[in-house]
C-alpha cells in the first residue's frame, strides 16, 4: 500500500556544532577560549609550534624541537589541537572578529616547509557561540 505523500526532507534540521562546510583547504579554527584546531596540514612530526605577530599578519612555527615559548599540538580527528590562550590575548582577537562572534576561521598560507601564516582580517567564516 502506497501512501501517495509527498515529504519534504528539508523542514527538518540537524543541529550542528561548526560541522556546516569540509574543510579542504589548510585551515585555522581559533575561537576566543584559546582553542586552536588546524586542518588539512600535517604536522605529526612537528608537535610544537611557536606564534607571531607582525600587523594584521599572524606566523605560525612548527618544529620537532620545544622551545621556551612553544604550545604543544596534539592529533584530535581529522585536525591537530592546541589550547593557547594567551596567544588570542596577544593577537587581540576579539578586535577582529567583533564581540557578536565567539570563533572563526581562516585560511592558512604555507611560506615554507614549517612555516604557516594567516590574515586576522580575512576571516573564511565566523561563528556565534550555540545557545
Amino acid at each position: 500500500m502506497k501512501s501517495n505523500v509527498k515529504f519534504d526532507f528539508t523542514k527538518i534540521k540537524k543541529r550542528t556544532v561548526g560541522a556546516r562546510n569540509m574543510i579542504l583547504t589548510p585551515t585555522i579554527h581559533i575561537s576566543k577560549g584559546g582553542d586552536l584546531a588546524f586542518y588539512c596540514i600535517n604536522v605529526t612530526d612537528t608537535p610544537y609550534f611557536r606564534v607571531a605577530k607582525t600587523g594584521n599578519l599572524i606566523g605560525l612555527e612548527f618544529s620537532n624541537s620545544q622551545f621556551s615559548n612553544s604550545f604543544t599540538s596534539r592529533e584530535r580527528g581529522s585536525a591537530f589541537c592546541a589550547v593557547a590562550r594567551s596567544v588570542i590575548k596577544e593577537i587581540e582577537f576579539e578586535k577582529y572578529i567583533g564581540t557578536d562572534y565567539h570563533s572563526a576561521n581562516f585560511a592558512l598560507q604555507k611560506e615554507s616547509e614549517n612555516l604557516y601564516w594567516f590574515d586576522l582580517t580575512s576571516t573564511v567564516t565566523k561563528y556565534k557561540k550555540l545557545k
